[in-house]
């Protein structure tokens, strides 16, 4: 969110004219960059950064229209959209979280699965997608997932 705020007041902006205008390392504001764009709400063309309308729309909204459009967003990232497919299929409407770690370290074994956890947990609470029991060490929220159209 940040990010689109500096975009907003400050209009697109060359990657390394941005890196001076945040106090960030480059390697960390590449990966909020791409987390931005992988949500659509923001394009990258030749080292360029610029807004997109998903992400004015997302800026204007407020803290429950921004759940309910990350929640759809999240839903086309392949990580999000494993642990739904696997929480759809669950008998229990749960999955332990080693079943997800596994298929996250089969998936990406150059990564560290602990690590996309974390991540997909903290964006999937925010976003009202599933949930996640840490002292249980399960997703689950299959009612909060409906099936789409």
């Amino acid at each position: 969110m940040g990010l689109l705020e500096v975009l907003e007041n400050e209009g697109a902006m060359e990657l390394f004219e941005l890196t001076q205008h945040v106090d960030m390392e480059l390697t960390q504001l590449l990966l909020i960059v791409k987390a931005a764009e992988l949500l659509g709400w923001v394009t990258t063309p030749n080292q360029r950064i610029e807004m997109t309308a998903a992400g004015r729309e997302f800026l204007a909204a407020d803290i429950n229209r921004r759940k309910h459009l990350l929640n759809g967003s999240l839903r086309d990232i392949f990580v999000f959209n494993m642990v739904i497919q696997m929480l759809q299929q669950s008998e229990t409407g749960e999955v332990e979280d080693e079943i997800v770690l596994s298929q996250l370290a089969m998936q990406f074994p150059h990564e560290r699965p602990h690590r996309i956890l974390r991540a997909v947990v903290a964006w999937a609470r925010y976003a009202e997608l599933f949930k996640y029991s840490s002292t249980r060490k399960v997703f689950y929220g299959l009612n909060s997932i409906p099936a789409r159209a």
